[in-house]
């Protein structure tokens, strides 16, 4: 079927009579014999043209003929698409670093005095509490001035020792997170240094993190140390 025909035969299909179609072929620029005989099969094209478009659909806005391919790979485009929305969402979601393995890449980071690669772990909110607080954008900065009181917290020899916890964390703008404690804790017999008594000193490193796009980042790093005397007798220990 030519083209012609088979436009004929899709209008025909939606309800559109001959001489609308006619009418829409002609503006069309179509030759009116070939739509004489695209709509009249086996006739002969009369010499005065009966196809003179009427008065009543001269100024008629004629629909346009929908196609039924057409249709089907608007839809298949469509389907498409929002299957592509869907992967690429999920595949965004099963390929987000979870909230410990930031944290984890913050502590290296310190460990390793990688200043660049824990600065870009932190929030803007945690670079503007330091700013405020320390004078400086960086928490590196603060606690590599602080020196090993500070910087030891991030070390090994501290972390294997440490027992660790999780727990949700709500930052000051709302923002709902996560956090991780490190805790040691470390009794010392004072008669080592000339006391008496026992002293159960706990160290504690938190560090809280948010959500930042298809990752998460370091908004709050805090170090606890408390001691607490006690009486454990003579004999030195440090475990």
């Amino acid at each position: 079927m030519d083209p012609l025909q088979s436009y004929i035969a899709l209008a025909r299909q939606q309800g559109i009579n001959d001489a609308q179609i006619a009418q829409a072929l002609i503006t069309a620029g179509w030759p009116t014999q070939n739509i004489y005989e695209a709509l009249n099969p086996g006739s002969t094209y009369p010499q005065s043209p009966l196809l003179a478009p009427q008065p009543i659909a001269t100024n008629l806005a004629l629909p346009q003929v929908k196609s039924h391919k057409n249709s089907l790979v608007l839809v298949t485009s469509i389907l498409l698409l929002i299957f592509l929305v869907i992967g690429v969402s999920y595949l965004a979601f099963v390929r987000r670093p979870s909230p410990q393995s930031v944290v984890n890449s913050f502590v290296k980071a310190m460990n390793n005095k990688d200043q660049l690669a824990a600065d870009n772990l932190e929030s803007p909110a945690a670079r503007t509490y330091y700013y405020k607080n320390a004078g400086t954008t960086s928490y590196y900065k603060v606690c590599y001035k602080a020196g090993t009181i500070c910087t030891s917290s991030f070390q090994s020899s501290f972390l294997s020792k440490a027992s660790i916890t999780t727990r949700s964390y709500v930052a000051l703008n709302g923002t709902k997170g996560s956090e991780t404690i490190y805790t040691v804790k470390q009794s010392v017999n004072a008669a080592i240094v000339g006391g008496s008594g026992c002293v159960t000193s706990t160290d504690a490193l938190t560090i809280a993190v948010v959500p930042k796009g298809h990752s998460w980042q370091v908004d709050f790093v805090d170090q606890n140390i408390s001691a607490v005397a006690s009486s454990c007798g003579a004999t030195p220990s440090n475990s």
